[in-house]
């Protein structure tokens, strides 16, 4: 089963952060793009999928955002979803820590 986090942040997740965030955590990979940038599927350089990236959202209703996860923070603009595929979890959950610290987000679990 895929595991669903969020990054809660007020820097939004660029593509170019998603490639520093890669190489850092996996040393090599690529990024696929799609519709437009709605979401990206991080690879790594094995070929296996690591983690999905969503297009981030602007935090409409703060309290609603924050009891929809385990630990918010104090504040957040930006909530932006990730899945991790089933499989190997721990190497995407490292890639979305990794993406948190580019933008100095924060990683939660859904409820």
């Amino acid at each position: 089963m895929a595991t669903e986090l969020v990054l809660l942040s007020d820097v939004p997740i660029t593509v170019d952060a998603q490639r520093r965030a890669l190489q850092r955590a996996e040393g090599r990979g690529r990024i696929l793009e799609f519709r437009g940038g709605e979401f990206t599927s991080l690879v790594g350089a094995d070929g296996s999928h690591l983690l999905t990236v969503h297009a981030p959202k602007v935090i409409q209703l703060p309290d609603e955002a924050a009891a929809a996860v385990v630990s918010p923070p104090r504040s957040f603009a930006l909530w932006t979803e990730m899945t991790v595929p089933f499989g190997v979890p721990e190497n995407g959950y490292a890639l979305a820590e990794a993406l948190a610290a580019e933008v100095g987000g924060r990683i939660e679990k859904r409820k």
